[in-house]
């Protein structure tokens, strides 16, 4: 009979083994909960993310929270890191999706995890940009008429053509014009200076020049016919 001492020995042994073999699957059990809770928390902010900016897209606004993009019966099933709620802040070119991460390090972590996001100490900030559609709305000056948003069809700076042509105008106002060459079938202006101009026809109410204007020169002329005529009806002039 083998002694009593050393199967109680090979109990305790195994009760050992066993116990660590049980707290190393339960660690690695712990930590396969903890990646699967963290990719959760990383897919549902992408969701957000994206429904943020389908929202903004749709509606031409930025939502304001979280039920602006999911209906009740939906949001039960998000994930929020950490438990926190998220906070919604309108900047003047982008929208900020804020939450607090428990510390600086898992606001990096979720950061790295997240493309788009930032942290800013323990806090985690999530950028959305302006959808393309919304954004060229206001910052594109349009073909079409926009009949109910006059200022889309109105210049906010100087044109540079970087000289290219501008053809096919219909009509031209403007206070000041300076250009090398200018082609037009009709030109009406108050003011016209020039260096140098060459034209086939002029139809003008009067020209003025430096010496003289047109209707001097044409009362003077005026005057010298009705003298050349009075000389001729007195037989001085032939």
């Amino acid at each position: 009979m083998r002694p009593r001492g050393f199967v109680l020995l090979e109990i305790i042994t195994a009760v050992v083994i066993m116990s660590g073999l049980l707290m190393i699957a339960t660690q690695a059990w712990q930590m396969h909960q903890q990646h699967r809770k963290q990719r959760i928390w990383v897919e549902d902010t992408e969701v957000i993310r994206d429904a943020a900016t389908t929202y903004w897209a749709q509606n031409r606004v930025a939502p304001k929270a979280v039920d602006d993009l999911f209906a009740p019966e939906d949001i039960i099933y998000l994930n929020y890191p950490w438990q926190q709620s998220w906070s919604f802040m309108e900047r003047d070119n982008w929208l900020e999706l804020t939450l607090q991460a428990p510390s600086s390090e898992k606001a990096d972590w979720l950061s790295g995890q997240v493309a788009g996001s930032v942290s800013r100490g323990t806090e985690f900030v999530l950028i959305i940009w302006p959808p393309t559609e919304a954004s060229a709305g206001e910052q594109y000056l349009h073909r079409l008429p926009m009949l109910d948003q006059e200022h889309l069809n109105s210049m906010a700076t100087d044109l540079d053509m970087a000289d290219f042509d501008i053809t096919a105008v219909s009509a031209l106002e403007a206070q000041t014009v300076e250009a090398q060459t200018l082609i037009a079938q009709e030109l009406e202006v108050v003011a016209l200076k020039a260096s140098e101009l060459t034209v086939q026809t002029v139809y003008a109410l009067d020209v003025v020049t430096p010496a003289t204007s047109m209707t001097e020169l044409r009362t003077r002329i005026d005057e010298y016919a009705q003298l050349w005529r009075n000389c001729q009806l007195q037989g001085l002039c032939k």
